[in-house]
């Protein structure tokens, strides 16, 4: 995991796309936003500055940027923060950058963030005893460090897995297990500005774009293209509609935005034939984020079957996601869990 991470690193700290090479202090009239969690972060915020800069945003009047670390969670970072330490990972994402220096939590806390997103670390996120007390204690460190009174806490609903991930939640099952988590953990501390990132990707495995991986590029992290553009949208139309007054749904993508790693192998291009379907499926998942899209929406419907996630009571897979038609000895995947299944003497 930590290997893993590292490559993530390496793809994301590359200048963003129209960064500036000038270091200036975020103003308050301008729009920034910080994400605060791990790689799951880095692939919401991978295509938000250019979709910014599409939407009219001017490259001088906006931030982001992620505080991620590998597999961190909401007790990571609270404990970040409780100890003053430094923050190992900073990411600029696009526009205007921060001093290039070593910063606390606090420290960073302590600029003008219009949105600060919050989410738990994937293998938690369907344990609700993992959000307690820290989600609390973040939302309440958050709005006593940030110098705006109205500073926006948004928390990042992700999505499951693909049945080889080392860890779950994985497929539809999971999704749901992570939907009813976040719907009593945030109504529990009072968030109510929700990103439904992991509905609109769950929207779009039910569709013909869906990939053997559920549209992740190694069974947890998401593809390039369709699906980081979708999380994208979906941040976009969640906390930054409010504040440009312009939605990104129904605009066809730029020739820049879908030329966003386009050279990588694992990308689901984004095409002038499925944007429209894409921002469907985001649209759902914005209208009703604890619901998945109906069959109506899908164009195809043999496809949306083929590629439809398994139910509950679903056909066995070995770990490598073949179908079996009885458990085998070892480890079998059954009901989106990890089950071992001993040998016989």
């Amino acid at each position: 995991m930590r290997l893993l991470f590292l490559l993530l690193v390496c793809l994301f700290s590359s200048p963003s796309q129209g960064q500036e090479g000038q270091v200036r202090t975020l103003r308050d009239e301008h729009l920034n936003v910080l994400f605060i969690g791990n790689s799951f972060s880095l692939d919401a915020a991978a295509y938000l500055p250019r979709l910014l800069v599409d939407m009219g945003v001017r490259q001088g009047e906006y931030s982001v940027y992620c505080a991620a670390h590998a597999g961190a969670s909401l007790e990571y970072w609270w404990n970040v923060y409780a100890r003053d330490e430094e923050i190992e990972g900073i990411y600029h994402m696009g526009g205007t950058a921060l001093e290039n220096r070593a910063w606390t939590l606090a420290e960073l806390l302590h600029e003008p963030w219009d949105v600060v997103v919050v989410q738990q670390a994937s293998a938690l996120s369907n344990q609700i005893r993992s959000y307690r007390p820290y989600l609390q204690n973040m939302v309440d460190m958050i709005r006593r460090e940030s110098p705006q009174p109205d500073v926006a806490i948004a928390f990042q609903l992700t999505w499951s897995k693909y049945f080889t991930a080392d860890t779950g939640p994985y497929g539809t099952n999971g999704w749901r297990s992570i939907v009813e988590t976040v719907r009593r953990i945030c109504s529990e501390v009072g968030i109510t500005t929700i990103i439904p990132s992991g509905t609109a990707i769950q929207n779009l495995r039910r569709t013909d774009m869906n990939t053997p991986l559920y549209l992740t590029r190694d069974a947890t992290h998401l593809a390039r293209g369709v699906p980081q553009y979708a999380v994208a949208l979906a941040c976009y139309e969640t906390f930054c509609l409010p504040l440009t007054g312009k939605s990104a749904l129904d605009i066809p993508p730029t020739d820049a935005l879908k030329g966003i790693y386009a050279d990588e192998a694992d990308r689901v291009p984004i095409t002038n034939e499925n944007f429209s379907l894409i921002h469907e499926c985001v649209r759902a998942a914005l209208a009703n984020p604890y619901e998945l899209i109906g069959p109506e929406a899908f164009p195809n419907q043999q496809g949306a079957q083929r590629n439809h996630a398994p139910r509950q009571r679903s056909p066995i897979y070995d770990i490598h996601g073949r179908l079996l038609r009885y458990k085998a000895p070892g480890i079998n995947i059954v009901g989106g869990r990890k089950v071992f299944t001993p040998a016989r003497p």
